[in-house]
C-alpha cells in the first residue's frame, strides 16, 4: 500500500505533489507503536470492562481508523492518514489483540499455550487475507489516467518544479512513464505522458471497504464473545482443594497483578526482547513490497514485477504464520510456577 500512495496523484509515476516513500511508510510505524502502547496502557481498563466491551471499542477504532486513513488518501491529507490509519488503527489492534487470548485461556485453563497459539496464528495469518483482498479491490476501483501520447510527440516544460505538457494551447501537469515505471504497473500501460489527477489507484476506495468490513466483523465477534463462570472447570481437569490440578500436572496459581509484574526485571527484559524482534520483523513487513520493487526491479526487470513483489510479501506473511504455528505447538510444553519457567516432562 505504501508504494501505491507514492503515486496516488501521478498514478503511473510520482507527481510533484505525491508523498515520498518515507511519508507513506510512517503510518505503519505508528500502527506498531500504538499497538504496543494501547495494549499496555489500557490493559487495566480492558480487565475492568471485559473482553466484549474491549472488542466493541476495538471495532470502532480499527475500522474507523482505516476508513479515516482512506479519507486521508482520497483528500490527499497526510495528517488524516496518520491520525486515522496510524493512530486509531494501531489503537484498535492493541484493544483487539488480548481479549480473544484472555477469553480462550479462561475456557481452556489446562491448555493455555494451545489457546493463545490459536489466536496468535489467526493474527499472523491476517496478511494472507488482507493483501490479495486489497489488491482485488484496488484493481476493481482503479481508473487509468488520460494518456497524452509518447514522449516524441509531446512538448513539455517545467514550471515551479512541476512537469507540464501543452495541449490545445493549455498547460496540463503530466508525469512520464518509462520502462522502469511500467515494470511496476499491471499490463495495459504504454510509455509516454499521462495527465496528473485524471486517474485513481483505487487505494482509498479499497481501504474504505476493508475498514467497513473489519468494523462489522470485529463488532459481531465482540457480541458473540462470552467468558465462563469463575467456577468453570473443563472436563478432565480435576482441581484439588489446594488449588492445584491433580490430573494435568499444570500448576494453577493466582495471576500476578499488572502493578507487581511491572516491578520485576523480567518484565522489562522480555519487553526489550519483543521490541527488538518487532523492530526487525514488522519494519521489514512495512516496506517489503516497495523494497523489492525499488531495489531489485532494475536488476531483474523480467522477474521482479509488481505481481512478484506482492507474492514476496505473501511469503513473508506465510513465514510469520509459520512462527505462530511453532508457538502453537511449543507453548503447551511450558508452564510457569511464579518464580521460573520449566518444561513439563512427558
Amino acid at each position: 500500500m505504501a508504494d501505491v500512495c507514492t503515486r496516488e496523484i501521478g498514478i503511473v509515476a510520482p507527481a510533484a505533489a505525491d508523498w515520498s516513500l518515507m511519508e507513506t511508510a510512517f503510518p505503519l510505524s505508528l500502527v506498531f507503536i500504538m499497538h504496543g502502547l494501547s495494549a499496555s496502557l489500557l490493559g487495566k481498563w480492558q480487565m475492568k470492562v471485559g473482553p466484549r466491551a474491549s472488542m466493541a471499542a476495538a471495532s470502532l477504532a480499527f475500522g474507523g481508523g482505516i476508513m479515516a486513513g482512506a479519507a486521508g488518501i482520497y483528500f490527499h491529507s497526510i495528517p488524516l492518514l496518520y491520525g486515522g490509519y496510524g493512530i486509531l488503527g494501531g489503537l484498535g489492534i492493541g484493544l483487539a489483540y488480548t481479549p480473544p487470548i484472555q477469553t480462550l485461556i479462561s475456557w481452556f485453563p489446562d491448555k493455555k499455550g494451545l489457546a493463545s497459539g490459536i489466536v496468535v496464528a489467526g493474527f499472523g495469518s491476517g496478511a494472507l487475507f488482507f493483501t490479495p483482498t486489497v489488491q482485488y479491490l484496488m484493481k476493481h476501483f482503479a481508473k487509468v489516467p488520460d494518456y497524452l501520447g509518447p514522449a516524441s510527440n509531446t512538448v513539455t516544460q517545467i514550471v515551479d518544479g512541476k512537469l507540464f505538457a501543452s495541449l490545445d494551447g493549455k498547460l496540463i501537469e503530466v508525469v512520464q512513464a518509462g520502462a522502469a515505471e511500467l515494470a511496476k504497473l499491471p499490463p495495459g500501460f504504454s510509455e509516454g505522458f499521462y495527465a496528473v489527477g485524471t486517474g485513481s489507484t483505487g487505494a482509498a476506495e479499497a481501504l474504505a471497504v476493508m475498514g467497513a468490513g473489519y468494523m462489522a466483523v470485529i463488532l459481531a465477534s465482540s457480541l458473540a464473545m462470552k467468558t465462563p463462570h469463575p467456577s468453570y472447570v473443563p472436563q478432565g481437569m480435576a482441581v484439588a482443594s489446594t488449588g492445584t490440578t491433580s490430573a494435568s500436572k499444570a500448576v494453577a496459581i493466582a495471576d500476578v497483578s499488572v502493578d507487581d509484574a511491572m516491578k520485576t526485571p523480567q518484565f522489562y527484559l522480555l519487553g526489550t526482547t519483543f521490541f527488538c524482534v518487532a523492530t526487525g520483523g514488522m519494519g521489514l513487513l512495512s516496506v517489503a513490497k516497495p523494497m523489492m520493487s525499488e531495489v531489485f526491479s532494475a536488476l531483474l526487470p523480467a522477474v521482479v514485477t509488481s505481481a512478484f513483489a506482492s507474492k514476496f510479501l505473501l511469503m513473508l506473511s506465510a513465514g510469520n504464520l509459520g512462527m505462530s504455528v511453532i508457538h502453537f505447538y511449543c507453548s503447551p510444553c511450558l508452564t510457569f510456577d511464579g518464580q521460573s519457567a520449566s518444561v513439563l516432562q512427558k
